[in-house]
């Protein structure tokens, strides 16, 4: 990731840019590459800008192995000095990560920017990335068939060709997201289920998008959001009773004290 980082804050400033831009033009296709910068991770705690460092980087693939092939070839400058470029095995590396990243990436990013009514989001957000996280398969960008367009091929790789790195970033991936999503409170991979949040559970019932609970094939998980919701109506209703009861003895102690 190191390396993936520099190739980005490389291209980030000077004229650097516009070169590769050059001699990919010189020398590829039309429409076979992007015109966009590599996006630097500015905040490498976040998944999705290190998301976007890899996927950005992964798109410009044809046109960075060209402005390296060029600059191996010319005289040793400080600028060719600087850029240090990616092996053919760390691209294809950078591209499985890129891929355990983009399966959590809807989870994260609606972490990160969450408003009013999408807390129902949260739980077949989840739920999707779990399954996709333990499938026996990854989809890989093709490396190879990447071009302009902004939504790249995949290829479905199966974990057993997976390299050490690749299995290592999807072992971690899914058992953070068990610790987060599932209760796993060890440092293995349980399998544990998915577990919705009493906010999860009222947001579902409230929002006509999945009151019916289509999404929730749990029995014992549909009964628990049905009695959970009756309690809270209520509730609700013992205390909006309590609030008109008060409401009305305030008004007329009011009414006395005007009378008198």
């Amino acid at each position: 990731m190191k390396k993936v980082h520099a190739v980005a804050v490389h291209f980030s400033y000077s004229t650097r840019f516009d070169k590769m831009m050059q001699r990919a033009k010189s020398t590829l296709e039309a429409g076979s590459y992007p015109k966009t910068r590599p996006k630097v991770d500015k905040n490498t705690t976040r998944v999705m800008d290190v998301h976007k460092l890899c996927y950005s980087t992964c798109r410009s693939v044809k046109a960075l192995q060209i402005y390296a092939t060029s600059r191996s070839s010319e005289k040793t400058t400080k600028e060719a000095n600087l850029f240090v470029p990616l092996m053919h095995h760390e691209w294809q590396q950078s591209a499985k990560m890129e891929t355990v990243m983009y399966l959590t990436q809807p989870v994260s990013v609606l972490c990160q920017t969450e408003k009013k009514f999408t807390a129902v989001l949260g739980y077949p957000l989840k739920k999707e990335a779990l399954t996709q996280l333990r499938s026996p398969h990854l989809s890989v960008i093709k490396l190879s068939d990447v071009d302009a367009r902004t939504t790249l091929k995949r290829e479905d790789i199966l974990l057993e060709n997976l390299s050490e790195v690749g299995l290592e970033t999807k072992r971690r991936c899914e058992l953070e997201a068990e610790r987060h999503w599932c209760g796993n409170v060890t440092e293995d991979i349980t399998g544990a289920p998915l577990v919705m949040s009493t906010r999860e559970q009222l947001s579902t019932v409230l929002d006509l998008r999945t009151c019916r609970l289509v999404h929730v094939n749990d029995n014992a998980l549909k009964r628990a959001i049905v009695h959970l919701s009756s309690q809270e109506y209520i509730i609700s209703d013992k205390e909006a009773r309590f609030f008109v009861k008060e409401k009305n003895r305030s008004d007329s102690s009011l009414s006395c004290s005007k009378n008198c």
